[in-house]
């Protein structure tokens, strides 16, 4: 299994080691590029942790198109104009960095963000428990509009709500053959954190924002995998593995063409 369960916790996009992801406590809004120095496109990542795990994917399709990737992260951080909170408090950090990306994003004027446009979630102090477009996300998307600025709304990920990787560390090499934990002991249900239908297909979006649902690559019918192929899907209890998140650049890039008409 790739990463092995035991390390899965480093299989991290680059992002991190390059220190380019806000923490929850910062408000400075940092702004890395990576990709052509003269683009074809610019594309800005922007979010919390379950944008930046898209890091891996995107990067891949910049450099094979000649576009620009800008990552714009904080952790738990929406990118949203509504209030948001963090464990259980007012998150005001998250507020203040928000507003600094929408102006950063005025100066810059990336082709299109790249962000999320659902959020799944088992943490219900956190004003979420279903999958669900969180308030704020579309008037943030017309903001973009306003701006010429493309926005690129992705479907949230399966959430596992157990941490993969210790659930697969009793058997050997996380392949079931050892003593303990199997895989098929470490699947969890799309109904565990997604809707039935994505929660987009209710939203009258405007023309400038396009939709991506890849949930077909994390779940078949009725059950989402720890491991596919030999890929190991999660980090933790909701992260998507670097590894995996590349293995999804041949599907994430034909339905992001496809979506957009680029």
């Amino acid at each position: 299994v790739h990463p092995d369960p035991a390390n899965a916790a480093d299989d991290l996009p680059v992002t991190y080691d390059d220190d380019c992801n806000q923490d929850t406590a910062g408000t400075d809004v940092i702004v890395c590029e990576y990709g052509a120095d003269d683009p074809e496109r610019t594309i800005a990542l922007v979010g919390g942790s379950h944008a930046a795990h898209w890091f891996p994917a995107l990067e891949e399709i910049a450099e094979d198109r000649g576009w620009r990737v800008l990552n714009i992260v904080k952790g738990a951080c929406l990118f949203t104009d509504a209030p948001q909170t963090y464990k259980g408090d007012p998150y005001t950090a998250c507020a203040e960095w928000n507003d600094g990306v929408m102006a950063e994003l005025a100066e810059l004027r990336p082709d299109a963000v790249f962000t999320t446009g659902t959020t799944t979630s088992h943490d219900t102090s956190a004003g979420y428990g279903e999958e669900q477009v969180v308030d704020g996300y579309p008037e943030r998307w017309l903001e973009l509009g306003e701006l010429g600025i493309e926005v690129v709304a992705v479907r949230d990920t399966p959430r596992p709500g157990f941490d993969v990787p210790e659930c697969l560390a009793g058997s050997e090499s996380g392949t079931g053959t050892g003593p303990g934990t199997g895989p098929d002991e470490c699947t969890s249900e799309p109904a565990d954190s997604m809707a039935d239908t994505s929660p987009l297909e209710g939203v009258d979006l405007p023309e400038h924002v396009s939709t991506l649902d890849l949930t077909d690559q994390f779940c078949e019918p009725g059950v989402c995998r720890p491991i596919v192929g030999n890929v190991l899907v999660h980090w933790d209890d909701g992260h998507v593995t670097a590894a995996y998140m590349r293995t999804l650049v041949p599907v994430l890039e034909e339905r992001l063409l496809a979506a957009t008409g680029w």
